[in-house]
């Protein structure tokens, strides 16, 4: 990002365009999995789930 030749527009466009797909993708792992109250975080647990919800959603 910071060697590209793009202005500074375009640079705030595309990390704009960057955190809302981000943001999109919270809100549907919360929304769907109630990932925020989750109390998933001994062990490889964490991991195991993050792979599955991210499958889930991918499919």
């Amino acid at each position: 990002m910071s060697s590209s030749q793009a202005s500074a527009a375009q640079k705030l466009a595309a990390v704009r365009l960057h955190w809302t797909m981000e943001n999109r993708l919270h809100w549907v792992l919360n929304i769907s999995f109630g990932e925020d109250q989750s109390r998933i975080r001994k062990d490889n647990a964490p991991t195991n789930v993050a792979i599955i919800r991210q499958a889930t959603l991918n499919t």
